[in-house]
């Protein structure tokens, strides 16, 4: 067993424990929430089970991997403001992101998540390395709730997506022969208006050469002032298990190329990785950690629809590509 696996196995224990804890107490493997078309346990297009417990909010801060524990059928639009640290290979600049993210409820328990896409607008400030705009890298996958108990609200759900070789290569995209997502997340409601969602999972690429692994965890804690304005705070982490071996290609001014590990070594940048941005197989960041915070707010518009804005930056010296960032989401269900 590899190190990364053998550290989110630990982590995923201990998740499974606290759900194991929780139902000593209560049967959890059958839902109470039913809705039209969702009783059964294969897929039905039909199912419009509303999956939100009542107050509960969305997440914000590592979009792409902060997967929410509720099955739903939703859309959720994302766009991403991200400056780049000065004391970077790029030497500052900023990375601006449009996405839509896609859940769809096959039965109450079961649902299907594509949950990263996009189009990049990548603007450097370093005059060497080229300005860029394409398709950011996909994900999809399942969603299972394993325990879904609205009346004692609390949730936990598994996960599992796959990221192939999609987006460009001139954005740090579509590195390696794609990477497996393994995670769990859960969501409880300790007392009246404050809610809490938290996750853990791992990024584990098939070729470990080209990307790095890391574990993600996240937590997000939430209280409803009014039925309709929910402010939060939430904290995100990344751990790096393994490095690649920083062949990721950087394209600079006039087609020509370098490695990443010839401009870090040129430039003195020192070692650095994408975060949730991208997966860049950077040499030299294993046992690196980058953490985050962020504070923001939901406005729930319409009993479908809900706008969030995040406003998140790293609280460790690590940073990656990350000085500072701005999320704005606005979600629809179904």
């Amino acid at each position: 067993m590899t190190r990364s696996r053998f550290s989110l196995s630990i982590v995923a224990a201990g998740v499974a424990t606290l759900g194991i804890t929780f139902c000593s107490a209560a049967p959890c493997f059958a839902s109470d929430r039913k809705g039209e078309g969702c009783e059964g346990w294969f897929p039905d297009f039909s199912c419009t089970s509303k999956g939100f417990y009542a107050g509960f909010s969305r997440p914000m801060t590592m979009p792409y991997l902060f997967e929410h524990p509720f099955v739903t059928t939703d859309l959720q639009a994302v766009g991403i403001w991200q400056e780049l640290p000065e004391r970077s290979v790029f030497d500052g600049g900023h990375a601006d992101i449009a996405a839509l993210q896609i859940r769809i409820a096959l039965t109450d328990r079961l649902g299907l998540i594509a949950v990263r896409d996009g189009f990049v607008w990548f603007k450097p400030d370093l005059g060497l390395v080229s300005h860029n705009t394409g398709f950011a890298d996909m994900s999809f996958g399942l969603k299972y709730a394993l325990i879904d108990r609205p009346d004692a609200g609390f949730i936990l759900s598994p996960t599992l997506r796959f990221e192939p070789d999609f987006g460009d290569h001139k954005l740090f995209q579509g590195q390696g022969d794609g990477i497996v997502i393994p995670g769990v997340s859960l969501g409880w409601s300790p007392s009246d208006g404050v809610h809490v969602l938290s996750a853990v999972g791992a990024q584990l690429p098939i070729d470990g050469r080209r990307n790095s692994s890391y574990i993600h965890y996240n937590l997000h804690v939430d209280y409803a002032i009014t039925p309709k304005l929910s402010p939060f705070v939430e904290v995100s982490g990344i751990r790096y298990t393994s490095d690649g071996d920083g062949s990721t290609n950087v394209h600079l001014q006039g087609g020509a190329r370098l490695t990443l590990s010839e401009v870090q070594t040129a430039l003195n940048a020192g070692r650095f990785e994408g975060n949730d941005f991208a997966n860049l197989g950077s040499e030299g960041v294993r046992g690196d950690n980058v953490i985050t915070g962020a504070i923001g707010f939901r406005f729930q518009a319409t009993p479908d629809l809900s706008i969030g804005i995040a406003y998140e930056k790293p609280i460790t010296s690590r940073r990656g590509l990350l000085k500072q960032r701005v999320s704005i989401m606005a979600s629809y269900d179904f």
